[in-house]
């Protein structure tokens, strides 16, 4: 497997971006993750206004991927509805939700790299249901590459 991995890129009507790229895996294909899948190592960004953070530490699970992509493509099919992806992990902290509304879309959450510092990134963007097919796509290609 090459890696980096696309996993998924929302982008705003702004410019604003939350980005994922699978870096690592552990345990595939033979050990599963308690939070559903494999435990992945991540790049991750957040670029929302004047305030932006980067990482390439981020802790995520295939399960969490994969339960993402599936409210995420119900909400794009109906163009209603909440996505929403968490994965509490000791290291790092990231949760954010899209939700969807006759074709629009707002996306908002938090990111927190070190849980014991009181240092979090909030975050906020509009975006339109229409930038979100290539983020299914690029999804659904990192999910089907763990699927055995």
């Amino acid at each position: 497997m090459n890696f980096p991995v696309k996993t998924f890129e929302i982008n705003g009507t702004n410019g604003e971006v939350i980005r994922l790229e699978i870096t690592e895996v552990y345990g595939f294909p033979n050990e599963t993750s308690f939070r559903g899948g494999y435990d992945v190592k991540c790049s991750l960004e957040i670029a929302c206004g004047i305030y932006s953070t980067k990482t390439d530490c981020y802790y995520s699970s295939t399960g969490a991927i994969c339960e993402f992509y599936n409210q995420l493509k119900q909400c794009y099919d109906t163009l209603n509805g909440k996505a929403h992806y968490e994965v509490y992990c000791a290291e790092n902290d990231l949760i954010f939700e899209v939700l969807f509304d006759s074709g629009k879309a707002q996306v908002k959450g938090k990111y927190q790299d070190e849980p014991m510092t009181k240092n979090v990134l909030h975050f906020e963007f509009l975006c339109d249901q229409s930038y979100f097919n290539e983020t299914l796509t690029d999804l659904k290609k990192a999910i089907n590459l763990f699927v055995i």
